[in-house]
């Protein structure tokens, strides 16, 4: 298979043939064969005509990271593995998961073949390791934090990215549902019927997302699978009444998709967007879609946060510091004083504080305000995205943009990391996400710009992660997990805490850690949605 669009290397040559080349024609230039130094050894691959799976495989961060898979695989059977729940074993958690891996990789291989997926070195990453991640991610949650039949509905909603037109592929996903849906539950066919439906919504969400991110510019296609599965399972196949902080976020997307709906539509035929009787529109429909436990949520909201003196307290220094912090530091990046790396890391660094500060005084709190968050961002894209809001405050958030947000129309990084940080601790009241994202990543970027000197990759010559970025990630996160746990324990700051230590557990900590070092200096998929849901699932596997 020819590579495309592949990058020419320098040439390197002596004073004499920088002579003779100047009197050389074009024609004759072309002729000319690269050549490289020994310290481009490792580069040599990217400059062959041919792809080759086993050399690209064996790039160092290729291999680390499926070394990693292999582990967590290892790790997966060692724990779940018995004669009375075994992969041959009729309607049991392990055959869905082993029929929805196989499906899913003979599917993959069969495209392969037939030339609708071709590998090239630009898109081998997001067609092999990153679609790796797609089955791994909602399979292993799934499995975890959902009852067993939920396994069936996961690993066919993953079938959705595969390369066959729509009219082929609902049909697959429909007959795949049929054979992994096990027939001992209750409700069967109740559930049956709704599993088939969810396999709709699924689709309309996975063509609305990739329709939005203009064609999937600013989304790759695993992003938008794994956002299409995530969205289906809060607003269609889940419902947790008892969970407030659920009911906020389920019926925030409700009243974002009803206003962004007619935002659409207004757009797309009158080309404007909230004039005078559209905004009494817009926030009639978001206060009637949105309610929590059946009340107004402006009167739920100021209930809630004055319910005790300690919450008015921790919102008030909420307050206080985003307050400070969006002046100060957007005027700092207009004037050039801060790096766009530093202006970034910032906002880790804030919430990572703002979070782990009263994470054991008031968790309810953080939950709430978490999902109260995610709705407002998902909310203020929208309405940037319809040009709703005027010049300065889009170019104000331009400011903030990496090369990813330049790709399409949508601002991807503030909502992924609000969504990396939120979701563990919403589904399973866990900071290790907030860790490795408001410390590890950020201290892993400073670190690695000022002071890395050897890159991981050699599979591109774009990935700039840095070993010394790496280690930084590691002990950053390591040390911070000890004194927040130290913190929090019964004697805070006593010698107590050291004495009943289990170092086994620390042991798997450390490791968690590791492979979330590993996995942020090697993958190519977006740190903040591959990193906390790679620990989460890991910590349940090292339990």
């Amino acid at each position: 298979m020819a590579v495309k669009n592949r990058k020419q290397p320098k040439v390197v040559e002596n004073s004499k043939t920088e002579e003779k080349s100047e009197l050389s024609t074009s024609a004759e230039a072309s002729l000319v064969e690269p050549k490289y130094s020994t310290s481009e050894d490792k580069y040599a691959h990217l400059y062959v005509e041919e792809f080759d799976f086993l050399t690209e495989i064996l790039c160092t961060d290729r291999l680390i990271q499926l070394l990693i898979l292999i582990m967590t695989g290892h790790l997966f059977y060692m724990q779940t593995y018995s004669d009375k729940n075994s992969i041959v074993t009729d309607n049991s958690s392990w055959a869905m998961m082993f029929n929805s891996f196989v499906s899913f990789i003979c599917c993959l291989f069969i495209f392969i073949k037939q030339g609708a997926v071709v590998w090239t070195l630009e898109n081998f990453d997001s067609s092999f390791f990153n679609l790796l991640y797609l089955f791994i991610i909602p399979m292993g949650i799934t499995f975890y934090y959902l009852p067993s039949e939920y396994l069936a509905l996961s690993g066919t909603l993953i079938l959705n990215s595969l390369p066959i037109s729509a009219h082929l592929r609902i049909p697959l996903m429909g007959i795949f549902m049929i054979f992994q849906i096990p027939d001992y539950i209750p409700d069967y066919y109740t559930l049956r019927f709704v599993f088939f439906k969810s396999i709709i919504v699924n689709y309309v969400f996975e063509k609305l997302l990739s329709v939005i991110s203009g064609h999937r510019k600013s989304l790759s296609v695993v992003e938008t699978n794994l956002f299409s599965i995530l969205l289906t399972y809060i607003t269609y196949v889940l419902d947790i009444p008892d969970s407030v902080p659920f009911q906020i976020l389920q019926k925030s997307i409700y009243a974002i998709l009803t206003v962004s709906l007619i935002q659409f539509v207004w757009v797309t035929l009158n080309k404007f967007v909230f004039q005078t009787n559209c905004k009494g529109l817009f926030y009639k429909l978001f206060g009637y879609v949105l309610s929590v436990q059946n009340k107004n949520p402006a009167l739920w909201l100021l209930l809630f946060l004055t319910e005790t003196e300690q919450r008015i307290s921790i919102v008030s220094i909420w307050g206080i510091a985003v307050a400070c912090s969006i002046p100060l530091l957007t005027g700092y990046v207009y004037e050039g004083t801060v790096s766009l790396n530093f202006s970034r890391k910032y906002w880790h660094f804030l919430i990572l504080f703002m979070i782990a500060l009263p994470w054991k005084v008031d968790i309810e709190l953080i939950k709430n305000s978490l999902a109260g968050v995610i709705s407002i961002f998902l909310l203020l894209e929208s309405m940037r995205y319809c040009n709703f809001f005027p010049n300065w405050i889009s170019l104000c958030l331009d400011k903030f943009g990496d090369y990813r947000d330049q790709r399409g129309p949508l601002l991807i990084s503030y909502l992924y990391l609000i969504i990396g940080v939120s979701l563990p601790i919403l589904i399973d009241s866990d900071i290790t996400g907030l860790i490795v994202l408001g410390l590890g990543d950020s201290v892993a970027s400073i670190i690695g710009k000022k002071y890395g000197k050897r890159f991981w990759a050699d599979s591109n010559l774009e990935n700039k992660k840095t070993y010394e970025g790496t280690m930084a990630f590691i002990v950053a996160c390591s040390v911070f997990d000890v004194i927040i746990n130290w913190t929090y324990s019964g004697e805070p700051f006593g010698l107590e805490y050291f004495q009943a230590l289990d170092l086994k557990q620390l042991a798997f900590t450390v490791a968690n850690y590791t492979v979330a070092g590993l996995l942020e200096g090697n993958a190519t998929l977006n740190d903040n949605i591959l990193l906390p849901s790679y620990v989460l699932i890991l910590k349940k596997l090292l339990c």
